[in-house]
């Protein structure tokens, strides 16, 4: 007989599921579960149907992720006259907590800058020249966008955003796994005229030993799905996939994965540190014949469908966008959308994973799923398409 494992948004509605154990009890398994939705708006149901996730792998899902997942909107007029891509800034994402919480969000990406010194990002340009900006005055890897410009952010040092990721996990030991995409940025804003914009600092392999150790201060192993996990026995990363397939869902559940997703350089360097990234906390951004191969970053559905698709074919990860730059939001152009939702890749990216009024657009991404996590659609299983507790 299958035990029947109870999600923790479930808690509110005993009844339900006292019904839904009944069942499960007399015909012998536990197929589905009713559960508050994870992003039910005022009006809707508050109920679905989920499925179970028994058996899955962990690329045999579908989830939910917001680009930029820190960022906050900056003074988009102002900033205009100096940075070109101002426009693709008019955004501000929810805290993290709250996007996990509010809209099953199960994916992030965090822009992470070294900051030495610091107080590099602590005096960004605002109406009045520069001011202090205190929450950047603290130590530690800095999160943000654009230096000077676009710094707006809901959690500005790594250790913050991984605190509250951490606490929030706490709660909720049973949620999804969590991916959490870390890009190692070494640009800045330039030169504008007479204006000097704070220059970003190169990564450094030590600078990337402190990314681990930030980590490590927030996560055991124990709550992180890292490499050694995966590899298993296996000589090499890649060939664990193969050969053993993701974890199942199930057994990671309550766990985060962190990918270091960059440029070669700071990729390599991690690769240095961590041959083979045995011992290593973090996965990195690889294809084959990589043997570090199992997860990769391939933003357009569209034109690079058939790098997703292959990428999926070789057991990698794929986290793909819905849209990029606002562009497909202030349209309402829903064909990039559509193809990623439809596509093979695991997680689906956005900067709208709920309305922007403000952008006098109704464009919005969400998996078909009430709880937006769900049985991929292409995976070989009976329940392929169904929505799972998140």
């Amino acid at each position: 007989m299958t035990r029947l494992r109870l999600p923790d948004g479930c808690a509110s509605r005993r009844f339900s599921i006292a019904l839904a154990m009944t069942a499960a009890l007399i015909v012998g398994r536990s197929e589905y579960f009713v559960c508050t939705s994870a992003n039910a708006t005022d009006g809707e149901s508050s109920h679905q149907a989920v499925a179970a996730s028994t058996g899955l792998r962990l690329n045999e899902i579908q989830v939910l992720g917001s680009h930029n997942s820190y960022h906050l909107k900056p003074m988009v007029d102002l900033y205009r006259f100096f940075d070109r891509r101002a426009g693709q800034w008019e955004y501000s994402h929810r805290p993290l907590t709250e996007q996990l919480e509010l809209l099953g969000i199960r994916a992030f990406e965090l822009d992470l800058f070294v900051d030495d010194e610091t107080h590099r990002f602590a005096r960004p340009i605002g109406v009045l020249g520069r001011s202090t900006n205190a929450a950047f005055d603290l130590p530690g890897i800095k999160v943000l966008h654009v230096p000077d410009l676009d710094q707006g952010s809901t959690c500005p040092t790594l250790a913050g955003c991984l605190n509250d990721l951490a606490a929030w996990s706490v709660t909720h030991p049973t949620h999804l796994p969590v991916f959490v995409m870390l890009e190692c940025v070494h640009t800045s804003a330039g030169k504008n005229g007479p204006i000097e914009f704070v220059q970003a600092a190169p990564w450094t392999p030590v600078d990337l030993l402190e990314l681990e150790e930030t980590v490590r201060e927030s996560f055991s192993p124990e709550q992180l799905i890292h490499p050694d996990l995966v590899r298993r026995d296996s000589a090499t990363l890649h060939q664990g996939i193969l050969k053993y397939g993701w974890p199942e869902v199930d057994a990671v559940r309550g766990r985060f994965m962190f990918i270091v997703t960059n440029t070669s350089r700071v990729i390599d360097a991690y690769q240095v540190i961590h041959p083979q990234l045995r011992g290593a906390l973090l996965f990195v951004e690889a294809t084959p014949p990589s043997d570090n191969a199992a997860f990769i970053v391939i933003n357009n559905p569209i034109s690079q469908k058939q790098e997703i698709e292959a990428a999926a074919n070789q057991g990698l990860i794929v986290r793909t966008r819905a849209d990029a730059d606002l562009e497909e939001g202030r349209r309402g152009d829903t064909a990039r959308r559509t193809e990623a939702l439809d596509g093979r890749a695991v997680i689906v990216s956005t900067d709208f994973p709920e309305p922007r009024p403000s952008l006098k657009t109704d464009y919005v991404v969400t998996i078909p799923s009430a709880t937006n996590a769900r049985v991929h659609p292409f995976a070989r299983h009976p329940r392929a398409g169904a929505p799972i507790h998140p």
